[in-house]
């Protein structure tokens, strides 16, 4: 299935997944705290519409922006401050920041509740639905969370579902637990 670009007013944003939850303090930001063993994933959700979401080895700005633009074809696009996103989709497209880092979280209609949202979401899916789940297989947990999430308003969802199972290739129990 060929994926379309995201367009109109579009929320980019990292998220770390996994790793142990250091000792002492609070410091939830990405600069702080022990980042060892956690993987980055990037997200970029249309206002209204549909999610991407990608594994990704590190947030500088040759990644970031070459998500967007595989992704992004956006007259907005809705960052937080961090630097690497300075200049993120190009002439042509209005980059809004949001300074989370001073405690700035919504100015107007310029903001990024919507992805955060969808990292809630998936972040409560590992703990309510998938329970434990390894870098080997995130992308896939990364697909079933973009699929029921741009699936949210399908009336046909469980139709869907059906079919997509059926036509899903076979996952043999080697390749799943090859290393």
């Amino acid at each position: 299935m060929v994926e379309h670009k995201l367009t109109g007013v579009v929320e980019i944003d990292e998220t770390l997944v996994g790793g142990k939850a250091r000792s002492g303090g609070k410091g939830r930001g990405h600069g702080r705290g022990n980042r060892r063993g956690m993987t980055t994933v990037l997200g970029a959700v249309e206002r209204g519409g549909d999610v991407r979401l990608k594994v990704v080895q590190n947030r500088n700005r040759k990644t970031l922006h070459g998500f967007a633009d595989t992704h992004i074809d956006a007259e907005d696009i809705h960052t937080d401050d961090w630097a690497a996103y300075d200049g993120v989709g190009g002439e042509g497209t209005d980059h809004h920041v949001i300074n989370h880092s001073a405690d700035e979280y919504v100015v107007g209609d310029v903001h990024t509740n919507t992805i955060e949202s969808v990292w809630s979401l998936f972040k409560r899916s590992i703990v309510g639905t998938f329970h434990k789940l390894s870098v080997k297989h995130l992308p896939a947990y990364l697909d079933e969370t973009e699929w029921r999430f741009n699936n949210r308003d399908n009336p046909y969802i469980f139709r869907d579902t059906l079919i997509a199972v059926l036509q899903s290739e076979t996952l043999g129990y080697e390749k799943l637990t090859a290393k």
